[in-house]
């Protein structure tokens, strides 16, 4: 069982502190992440909060969800658990200038990157305009997913999805027999 949470249904108003105030009539709260939108800067509706045990979570979703808070009803869930291994986003329409430092400083806002790396061209070492970017969580790639896709960086939208696994290329038969 999971101590995190996943806290639907928020005011645009809610702050982190209002809701870690909240929640913590309760039970104990560690931390509070509620992701905003790139442009506007403004709540995306939604948060995380990790609790000190996997029962403080239980206890708060049982006394606290469909409660109200600033006017809106919350949704508390136990957040769904992180994958063991990173998780991997493709982002394209990088603009020449992007630098992996800049990149991973924009998409750092909405979630948490743990590697970036820009592909180059082999021949001339400069960009080939995407990056793959690795995250600390489904929830991190979901949310910088919702948050950056399409959203301006160095005068380019960029593109932002989960990276596809190579697929093995189908081996070609030789009929020995022609």
């Amino acid at each position: 069982m999971s101590s995190s949470l996943f806290v639907g249904g928020l005011s645009w108003n809610t702050t982190e502190q209002a809701l870690s105030q909240h929640l913590s009539m309760v039970a104990p709260v560690i931390s509070v992440k509620i992701p905003t939108d790139k442009l506007s800067g403004k709540s995306r509706g939604f948060a995380f909060v990790d609790m000190q045990s996997a029962e403080d979570a239980q206890k708060v979703i049982a006394e606290l969800n469909e409660r109200e808070l600033d006017g809106r009803s919350l949704r508390i869930n136990v957040a769904r658990e992180e994958d063991t291994e990173p998780c991997k986003l493709y982002v394209a329409g990088l603009a020449d200038s992007v630098t992996e430092e800049s990149l991973k400083q924009c998409l750092s806002d909405s979630g948490s990157v743990t590697g970036v790396s820009i592909v180059l061209d082999r021949d001339t070492g400069r960009s080939r305009g995407f990056a793959f970017v690795d995250t600390a969580s489904e929830q991190d790639s979901e949310a910088i997913i919702n948050a950056c896709n399409g959203t301006m960086l160095d005068g380019k939208s960029i593109l932002v999805r989960k990276s596809r696994p190579k697929t093995e290329k189908p081996r070609r038969s030789f009929n020995r027999n022609r």
